[in-house]
């Protein structure tokens, strides 16, 4: 299928790719309408026919696709677009595909920013909310979005519009996230056993 050129849609996938949300000064303080801007650009973007993927990622990524999006989209099947922006799977012994979010998309909906630091042209991520990877790592992932995770959610939701909560760096991410530190050991041994009766 030819795919028809979407000006729009390019340069937003181009500025998605180029500075996800910016840049900010060492010692910034994020306000409100950081927040504000953040969620705006993360709707823009989850908007496009491709936003579908981040539903289909889990996890925290899932969580805040399902404020700009309904469940709905997932089953519409792949955009237009999967083709130059998806990634494929061998389905016995079927090439299929399905649309997939860049690293830099990924940390768009999680609210990421580069943030300049006391070394001289070092720049560190801070983030509104953790990224995909530290969140698939914590004790929150447990391979469903829980309760605990909800109630978890709403409380850092409510601290950040209230002004309570800064964008943080990924050491201190990992620290907030830790939790019940067994569950990582826990869902890799459940997710092994499955694959093992699978394979019976």
């Amino acid at each position: 299928m030819e795919r028809i050129p979407d000006i729009k849609r390019d340069l937003l996938i181009r500025y998605v790719e180029r500075d996800v949300l910016g840049y900010r000064p060492k010692s910034y303080t994020f306000t409100a309408a950081d927040y504000a801007a953040y969620e705006a650009a993360r709707n823009n973007f989850l908007q496009q026919p491709r936003g579908r993927a981040a539903l289909l990622k889990g996890g925290i990524v899932w969580r805040l696709a399902m404020e700009s999006l309904g469940l709905q989209v997932v089953i519409e099947g792949p955009s237009d677009d999967v083709s130059k922006y998806g990634s494929s799977m061998d389905l016995m012994g079927n090439e299929v595909w399905d649309d997939e979010l860049t690293q830099d998309e990924t940390d768009l909906v999680c609210g990421v920013y580069k943030v300049a630091t006391v070394i001289k042209n070092q720049m560190t991520d801070m983030s509104w909310w953790p990224k995909y990877k530290p969140w698939l790592a914590s004790g929150m992932s447990v391979g469903y979005w829980t309760q605990t995770c909800e109630d978890w959610y709403q409380t850092h939701l409510t601290e950040i519009r209230t002004g309570a909560k800064q964008p943080r760096k990924p050491k201190q991410w990992k620290s907030a996230l830790r939790f019940e530190p067994r569950t990582k050991d826990i869902v890799e041994n459940y997710c092994a056993s499955c694959v093992e009766y699978l394979k019976e």
